[in-house]
């Protein structure tokens, strides 16, 4: 679920029998940005018999997002003194797929649940100077609206935990040989649930009260359009990404290299900015009288809404780390997740100046969003808090001892309560372990987590937060999860 640096090269083998009872699936990365090479090597128990759901996406790579997306950087404890990291990969273009990622399914398996939590000292903090911004462009078109077909269905047992309450199938009106689209990133505004698709650029609107999926909104991909059409299956590496709702529209990021935007009183498309390089994964943020995006070349990228036009590229002295959301605000900054730690920039200036070191294995860092005057983020072992007044780190909290790595690209921090997703104990997938849900009280720092989804296969979720419930996405079955954590 995370990438602490952008992945140049991937060589992966999965090639065996995915009924033997054990099978180890070793891949091996080249970081760009490091030259550091991690593997992994996941041994995976039997697939089981028989299916669970009938969605299209049972045949739908359970760990691919396109290009670089989605690689999960985990942490280890050698010996209690060096650090490991071991990489997931969730990303890869099409020709990168195999045969037995291909093959997913769901099997039943038993819960855990326990709370902990502690907290561990801050950091250390440096600064840069100041870059310089460029413009881009803009496109407008009519506006336009689909309808999708969709069911809500019963929760599969044994595959989500009891917390998850409802269960709300998202289905395309169309699919391909290339395997079928699904839901990935959330938001939430305007009463509604609004669900990226990823491998189409289109999103779906779903009523938090009812769970009825009310539209689903598409977009034509192709360069300057503004055109409706039906839900097409774009294939790998394409679709919509970050989603955000502000008071007066919708704005999605695509990976085509372009943000649409929605009107949802009416539900048109109104707007459509152009940006080449556009980092449709890494989030989208409403602040200082603009939309915030970011860009592959470290650029953060600024549009007018009154204008529906980029009037600033920020070239940033380090790329972008991660996937999920990498933006936050504070009243007189911008906040930025690198490679390098947290950038600050200065929205009157557009200018970086300062880079906040969060821990010293130089790693990076995703800034998600603020409480109580502090900018919050997540790291693999714990949650962190920068106090902008002083470009420090002043808060920690350790995650969890009984889960393993905490997702920082699926993580939503709303009225003081932080939540994420963690990878099961040691990091391991198998048919009796669960991926769990942490919830992180920013007032006191305890924690608890409980069961969410079975751990049999990779597991992508976006996450959101709507009248008191968490909901968050299932992409490998096509589903629409709604939590209810207290």
């Amino acid at each position: 679920m995370i990438a602490e640096a952008p992945i140049e090269s991937r060589e992966q083998v999965h090639a065996p029998d995915a009924t033997a009872a054990n099978v180890s699936v070793p891949v091996v990365t080249r970081s760009a940005g490091s030259g550091i090479r991690c593997n992994f090597r996941a041994t995976r128990a039997p697939r089981v018999e028989p299916r669970i759901s009938e969605s299209p996406l049972d045949a739908t790579p359970a760990n691919e997002y396109g290009g670089h997306l989605m690689n999960r950087i985990r942490w280890s404890t050698l010996a209690g003194v060096a650090l490991v990291c071991t990489l997931t990969s969730c990303g890869g273009d099409s020709a990168d797929r195999t045969a037995a990622e291909d093959d997913v399914e769901a099997t039943a398996a038993d819960q855990l649940s326990t709370p902990a939590a502690t907290t561990t000292p801050p950091a250390a903090i440096t600064t840069v100077p100041p870059t310089t911004t460029a413009p881009a462009t803009t496109t407008t078109a009519p506006p336009t609206t689909e309808p999708a077909t969709t069911t809500t269905v019963p929760v599969p047992p044994g595959t989500y935990g009891d917390h998850v309450t409802q269960v709300i199938a998202i289905r395309p009106t169309t699919s391909s040989d290339e395997g079928a689209v699904g839901p990935l990133f959330l938001a939430t505004g305007h009463d509604s649930v609004w669900v990226a698709i990823h491998r189409a650029s289109a999103v779906s609107r779903v009523d938090p009260d009812t769970g009825e999926v009310i539209s689903t909104i598409a977009i034509d991909p192709t360069p300057g359009s503004t055109a409706e059409t039906e839900i097409v299956n774009t294939g790998a590496a394409t679709g919509t990404g970050s989603v955000l709702a502000t008071d007066d529209a919708v704005w999605v990021a695509d990976v085509g290299g372009f943000i649409w935007r929605i009107d949802p009183a009416t539900e048109h498309i109104v707007a459509r900015i152009e940006h080449p390089g556009l980092r449709a994964e890494a989030g989208l943020l409403e602040a200082h009288g603009s939309i915030w995006a970011l860009a592959e070349d470290g650029a953060a990228v600024r549009i007018d809404p009154s204008t529906n036009q980029a009037v600033a590229d920020l070239t940033l002295s380090h790329p972008g780390c991660c996937n999920g959301p990498q933006l936050a605000a504070t009243p007189d900054a911008v906040w930025v997740g690198s490679d390098g730690g947290a950038i600050r920039v200065d929205p009157t200036a557009n200018a970086e100046t300062a880079l906040v070191d969060i821990e010293p294995y130089g790693l990076g860092a995703s800034p998600l969003g603020t409480n109580d005057g502090l900018v919050w983020g997540v790291r693999p072992f714990k949650i962190w808090a920068i106090d902008p007044t002083t470009n420090e780190v002043v808060r920690t909290i350790d995650k969890p001892a009984d889960t393993g790595a905490l997702y920082s690209d699926s993580a939503v921090l709303d009225d003081g309560v932080l939540w994420v997703l963690a990878a099961p104990e040691g990091d391991e997938l198998g048919a009796d372990r669960w991926f769990q849900l942490v919830r992180f009280d920013l007032a006191t720092g305890a924690t608890e987590h409980f069961d969410l989804v079975n751990a049999e296969f990779d597991f992508i979720v976006g996450l959101a937060v709507a009248d008191g419930a968490v909901w968050a996405t299932d992409f490998a079955r096509g589903n629409l999860l709604r939590v209810e954590a207290g």
